[in-house]
């Protein structure tokens, strides 16, 4: 067990959980509707999502919108605009910066006679990116700010292997089964880490019985941790393989920086690296043939449906060049380094909870890289919660900074995909052929506008007004630019009412929020006075 009991307040956010001045309990109430959402995403799409149709990802993409846009409502009734710094997030900033360029890049000369800045383009890793940054901020920011995990960690590890089981027993053929085996092991090690996360502090009435009832709970959880990692591994030789490698490499970085248990660390971690690297050369694998012909920046081009298959590490060289790899890579080793050093004098239970949430994000990175890798949600849900949460489990604080940031780089990227021709990927073909561009435009546009609200801290209904005025005139001008800067696309007065609709719903979504904040601060600073005198003079009680 943990000697360190502060675990949470060190990474937890230091701002104020109770009543707001401005929500009062109503900020409280979205609280916790996001911290619900955000549990339920995590546990349901690191289990469920383990396909790679376009299905799969609507099922994780737009939940995860919506989780963000009652995230900006909630902040913005706590007047905070402030985000949790992340390392992964400015290395996954590079890729996304690589992705933009070369959609703006692709233009090139156009026919003659016919301009245009945009043409059409996959942007399908771009969005996949794009989810993984926003999951793990919404995970850091909210998921941290609950003092005791160790039940949602059970239920998000449990399932999580269970669900990679199920996998592999019922489509033992199908693609990226080694980047499923990969997150099963992740969940593996999150069932695990309760037992390193100090319990909950209860009445001191029976301690003994307490106290047997503790050591029966970590026997029966590592009992069965152990039985699904053999499931997994005889299930996935291959991921397994990997696996080792991976735990090995994070159990040496381990050995070098914590200093209570770096000789086990070390001795064990060589162990397994060895044993892994083994495996991988008699199972026969190999680099993937494509890296080759890898530019320094990649083509940005689309890779079509046979991407399902590849490895995520050639998906992301194809798209992104050796630049976008490295900045990925680097930034999950930098994180699990930065993370490991800050907890090397730490308690020792702290220090055994820091190597074991390292292995968990060293599967959960290697996940990343391998066969179907990004184009698995199951895989982008689990390495957002591993990552998303390293600050709160490796018992270190990260420093909170202006989310102007953020409201620029969705501004850029809402940019670019509405001057885009196609929005690349089946999925939002399909929705466009089916809805039109009018649903694009409206849930842009409403999200714009909760941006707005975040970032001005809005408080009164008339500046709510003006931001909903502003995000719809903002998304107008998108209209204006299309038909200049893209080809073949021009104003649509339907679009132009989609932004506008878009806008006014944010405003009265805001407005319906403020109303209960308002009528709540009414019913307490104004308290009913009532007698009890004739009620007790009269006998009946």
């Amino acid at each position: 067990m943990s000697e360190n009991t502060n675990l949470p307040s060190k990474s937890a956010p230091q701002t104020r959980i109770g009543p707001s001045a401005f929500g009062g309990h109503t900020g409280v109430a979205l609280h916790w509707i996001v911290l619900a959402g955000v549990a339920m995403v995590s546990v349901g799409a690191a289990a469920a999502l383990t396909g790679y149709t376009e299905k799969d990802w609507i099922a994780l993409i737009f939940p995860a919108l919506a989780l963000w846009v009652a995230w900006l409502y909630w902040r913005t009734i706590e007047g905070d605009r402030d985000v949790p710094m992340h390392l992964l997030h400015p290395h996954l900033a590079v890729p996304i910066v690589i992705l933009l360029a070369h959609l703006v890049k692709q233009a090139g000369s156009s026919a003659a006679g016919e301009a245009g800045v945009l043409v059409s383009g996959d942007t399908s890793v771009l969005v996949r990116l794009m989810t993984l940054s926003l999951l793990v901020l919404l995970i850091q920011d909210v998921l941290a700010r609950v003092r005791h995990l160790r039940w949602l960690l059970t239920a998000v590890g449990a399932t999580m292997a269970v669900g990679a089981i199920l996998r592999l027993t019922t489509a033992p053929h199908a693609a990226g089964q080694t980047a499923v085996a990969l997150v099963g092991l992740a969940g593996v090690g999150v069932l695990v880490s309760p037992c390193l996360v100090p319990a909950l502090t209860l009445p001191a009435h029976p301690l003994r019985r307490r106290a047997l009832l503790g050591h029966f709970e970590t026997t029966v959880r590592i009992a069965l941790a152990a039985l699904l990692a053999v499931g997994l591994t005889v299930l996935s030789p291959m991921a397994s393989a990997a696996g080792a490698l991976a735990v090995g490499g994070a159990m040496l970085l381990a050995g070098v920086f914590l200093r209570k248990y770096h000789l086990h660390l070390l001795a064990a971690g060589a162990i397994l690296a060895v044993g892994g690297a083994v495996g991988l050369y008699r199972l026969g694998a190999s680099l993937p043939d494509g890296l080759g012909q890898v530019r320094l920046l990649g083509a940005g081009e689309p890779y079509g449906s046979a991407a399902e298959v590849r490895t995520g590490l050639e998906m992301l060289a194809a798209a992104t060049g050796w630049v976008g790899v490295a900045a990925v890579c680097l930034g999950m080793l930098t994180a699990v380094i930065w993370s490991l050093h800050t907890c090397r004098s730490v308690a020792p239970g702290d220090q055994a909870r820091a190597a074991l949430w390292a292995v968990v994000t060293a599967l959960s990175g290697t996940a990343l890289m391998v066969g179907g890798g990004l184009s698995i949600p199951a895989v982008i849900a689990a390495a957002a919660l591993t990552f998303g949460l390293m600050p709160h489990m490796m018992a270190h604080r990260m420093k909170r900074f202006h989310g102007w940031p953020v409201a620029v780089a969705f501004a850029a990227v809402l940019v670019v995909l509405a001057l885009e021709q196609r929005l690349g990927g089946q999925m939002w073909r399909n929705l466009a052929r089916r809805y039109g561009d009018v649903t694009m435009h409206f849930f842009g546009a409403l999200v714009l506008t909760v941006v707005l609200f975040w970032q001005t801290r809005s408080r009164r209904w008339w500046q709510a007004l003006l931001c909903s005025l502003a995000g719809a005139g903002i998304a107008a001008l998108g209209e204006l630019a299309q038909s200049h800067f893209t080809r073949h696309r021009v104003m649509e007065a339907s679009d132009a009412v989609a932004d506008a609709l878009g806008a006014a719903v944010a405003l009265m979504i805001f407005l319906a929020i403020a109303a209960v904040a308002w009528i709540e601060k009414l019913w307490t600073t104004r308290p009913t006075k009532v007698s009890f005198e004739k009620y007790e003079s009269s006998g009946l009680y």
